[in-house]
């Protein structure tokens, strides 16, 4: 999840050996162990992250295409990457806060609008990365997020409910950071993700 590793691993190991790709599950941890698939959605995207199409690709893509799984190969892998963290973003920032399934949020009070503003918060860091979500994605994502008869959560919050760590800095602090540096402003997103740096504080203290 996210784009933060990205320069990591390509100031590990070149650029041109570190491929995109975007996973779309919704799995939960059981407490034996098991991994538990919540819905019937499995989908892998995957790409090179420049213009040049990467040696491996055609064989990963010959491998993927042969498991059963709903795979594409990407052209614009690094948009669709961003695509995912600003939903990702968008739907843990406020479950998370909210302690809340995106139905449950959508029956309150400042509920939706509070979703559709960090939504727009979130792509709006997108956009002026240079990856800005089309309108159709745009459209789809909300959708989903402003549905008031789902239960859809993010994994993050189920992380929190479990007392574990959770991707924060990975996802919403990564954004953060970026919005600060391009200079836009992201208010309930800081706040979203200051919530999650609270509840990891009590987390780290508590362990000790």
């Amino acid at each position: 999840n996210g784009i933060r590793h990205i320069d990591v691993l390509v100031d590990r190991f070149g650029p041109e050996r570190v491929l995109g790709g975007v996973a779309l599950i919704s799995v939960a941890l059981a407490a034996d162990g098991t991994v538990q698939h919540l819905n019937k959605l499995h989908k892998i995207v995957i790409g090179s992250r420049g213009s040049q199409a990467n040696r491996h690709l055609a064989p990963l893509a010959e491998l993927l295409g042969a498991c059963g799984v709903d795979f594409t190969l990407s052209g614009n892998v690094v948009q669709a990457m961003w695509d995912k963290v600003v939903f990702l973003a968008t739907l843990a920032g406020s479950t998370c806060l909210m302690r809340a399934s995106v139905g449950d949020i959508m029956h309150t009070l400042a509920g939706e609008s509070f979703v559709r503003t960090l939504f727009a918060e979130c792509a709006a860091v997108a956009a002026v990365s240079g990856q800005a979500l089309s309108d159709a994605q745009q459209g789809a994502y909300l959708a989903t997020l402003t549905d008031p008869a789902s239960g859809l959560m993010a994994s993050m919050l189920r992380d929190v409910e479990r007392g574990g760590p959770t991707e924060a800095d990975h996802i919403l602090g990564d954004l953060v950071q970026r919005a600060q540096i391009l200079g836009v402003p992201t208010p309930l997103l800081e706040l979203a993700y200051s919530h999650l740096q609270a509840y990891d504080r009590r987390r780290q203290t508590a362990m000790h």
